[in-house]
């Protein structure tokens, strides 16, 4: 898995990113949508990039000179002062090319991820968090509630994009990746009306308790178990 799925941890960091940012964008499209349920496709694309700009404006009002914040009149694409622009900036260029075709679904892919990061944090080991129970988990969870959130056929490509877009992933964390991303989105096909973190989070589990996932143990995969949970 690249060193966090999603790519998401090690861009997390390195753009020093507030923890609540791109949750807060996704929860404010999410009730854009149940506000304005006609809304078009351009309208809600409108409306996220938008937030993005908000969220950006709000640090660089503090730091960037004039020159800087002329930037952010564009799609942001500076890594080193905003969370959302950094992770943007380090999206893969499959990534890169649906954030531009459907930015408010893409901006929901990231929130689910971040979404999947913290509650892997909060139920797994730090060790089983890198091609572990704990990576198999995050990677479902994140498909899952992805899937939920924007739909099957996006979070597919999403999901693809991700790992197929990777170029210094290992061939075997990929294998791991896919099959547990299709688990992920198979369970939001069985369950397409969850609603509660605690139920996304309950069914992912039970299927890595179950072996249903793949982790990597001696450079060979092997199916999942109870191992790195936290008690």
């Amino acid at each position: 898995m690249n060193k966090i799925t999603l790519s998401l941890l090690a861009i997390l960091i390195s753009a020093q990113v507030s923890a609540e940012s791109i949750l807060d964008i996704g929860d404010k499209i999410r009730k854009y949508r149940a506000t304005y349920p006609d809304a078009t496709k351009q309208q809600l694309d409108d409306y996220a990039r938008s937030l993005v700009g908000q969220s950006s404006s709000k640090k660089v009002a503090k730091t960037a000179t004039t020159a800087r914040v002329a930037t952010l009149s564009v799609i942001p694409n500076i890594p080193d002062y905003d969370v959302i622009v950094g992770v943007i900036e380090d999206l893969n260029p499959q990534e890169k090319a649906l954030y531009e075709s459907d930015t408010a679904k893409a901006l929901l892919c990231l929130a689910n991820a971040k979404m999947a990061l913290d509650y892997t944090k909060e139920k797994y080991t730090k060790e089983s968090g890198h091609n572990g129970n704990g990576d198999a988990f995050r990677h479902a969870l994140w498909t899952f509630g992805m899937a939920v959130d924007v739909g099957l056929p996006f979070a597919i490509q999403w999901s693809n994009a991700h790992e197929y877009g990777a170029t210094k992933q290992p061939e075997l964390e990929r294998k791991m990746d896919l099959h547990n991303n299709q688990i992920g989105l198979s369970l939001a096909v069985q369950n397409p009306y969850t609603m509660f973190h605690s139920s996304f989070i309950n069914i992912a589990q039970a299927k890595v308790r179950a072996g249903d996932l793949l982790r990597i143990k001696n450079d060979k995969l092997v199916w999942t178990n109870s191992e790195g949970e936290l008690k």
